[in-house]
C-alpha cells in the first residue's frame, strides 16, 4: 500500500496544479445556484397566478356534496312572474360573539309553480354593491332530510341587488331553503318555504 502512495507522490511532483481550477469551480457553483433560483421563482409565479385564477374564478373546493344544478343561474334580474305561488321573506345577519345581530341586506324567495316545473327565485336586496356572495339553494326530502342542488356565486348589481332564478321539476313534495353567504362581509341571509 505504500508503494501505491509512493508512486503517486512522485508522479504527481511533475505536474503543476491549474491556476484558475478554484475560479471555474466556484463559476460553476453560483451557475447551479442561479439555475436553481430561477427555476424556484418560476414555480413560485406559476403557484402564485393559479392561486389567484382559482380564487378569482369562484372555485370550491368543498366536494363533500355534489351540486346537481341544472344550468347556469340568471343574474341579471329577470321581470317578475303575476304571482308566486310561495313568497318567504328571509333574514340577513352579521353573526358576531354573544349572538345574533341583525345586518343591512334583506332576502326574498318566491316559489312559482309552472305546470310540471317549480321556478325559485332567491333576492337579495340592500348589498353593499359589487359584493360576491355564495348562493346554495337545498331541496327537502324524504324523512325531513335536505340536499344540495345548486351552488353558486352572484355578485350584487350597482344597486345592491343580486337574484338567482332555477327551475326544478315538481315532485308534490318540495320545500326550498335558500342561503347566502358574502364574501367580503359577515353577513349570512336564509329564507325557506318551512320550518325546521
Amino acid at each position: 500500500m505504500s508503494e501505491t502512495k509512493e508512486l503517486l507522490r512522485r508522479g504527481g511532483e511533475g505536474f503543476a496544479p491549474r491556476e484558475d481550477i478554484m475560479d471555474s469551480l466556484i463559476r460553476r457553483r453560483d451557475r447551479k445556484r442561479r439555475n436553481q433560483r430561477i427555476a424556484a421563482g418560476v414555480v413560485g409565479i406559476a403557484v402564485f397566478v393559479a392561486a389567484v385564477w382559482i380564487v378569482t374564478s369562484g372555485l370550491s373546493f368543498d366536494r363533500t356534496q355534489t351540486p346537481a344544478a341544472t344550468g347556469p343561474a340568471e343574474t341579471a334580474p329577470p321581470a317578475r312572474a303575476s304571482a308566486a305561488d310561495v313568497v318567504s321573506r328571509g333574514f340577513c345577519g352579521i353573526f358576531l360573539p354573544p349572538g345574533f345581530q341583525q345586518g343591512e341586506a334583506r332576502s326574498w324567495l318566491e316559489l312559482t309553480h309552472l305546470g310540471d316545473r317549480i321556478r325559485v327565485r332567491f333576492e337579495v336586496h340592500r348589498s353593499a354593491p359589487g359584493h360576491r356572495w355564495t348562493i346554495r339553494i337545498f331541496r327537502r326530502g324524504p324523512v325531513g332530510r335536505e340536499y344540495l342542488v345548486f351552488r353558486g356565486t352572484s355578485v350584487a348589481s350597482d344597486g345592491g341587488d343580486l337574484v338567482v332564478q332555477r327551475s326544478y321539476r315538481d315532485n308534490n313534495r318540495d320545500g326550498f331553503r335558500v342561503r347566502a353567504k358574502e364574501w367580503q362581509g359577515d353577513q349570512e341571509c336564509e329564507a325557506s318555504d318551512w320550518i325546521g
